[in-house]
């Protein structure tokens, strides 16, 4: 949250890359940085290196993070 009351302070936007399951974990934290109109990008649910897992896998990474931010 200091973070965010830094971005605020300055008058900055900042872009938070945050998994599906760091927001699962976290998600009064993944609100507070949308309400604070910062940007929350997808790098996907697990973080997992995409050449490992194909791309049925890496699309369905994405989507399950989609679906939870």
């Amino acid at each position: 949250y200091g973070i965010l009351d830094v971005l605020e302070e300055k008058g900055a936007k900042g872009t938070f890359f945050v998994t599906g399951d760091w927001a699962q974990r976290y998600p009064d934290a993944a609100r507070a940085i949308v309400a604070a109109g910062q940007e929350i990008a997808n790098p996907s649910l697990t973080h997992p290196a995409f050449s490992s897992i194909g791309a049925v896998g890496a699309v369905s990474e994405l989507d399950e993070t989609e679906r939870i931010v």
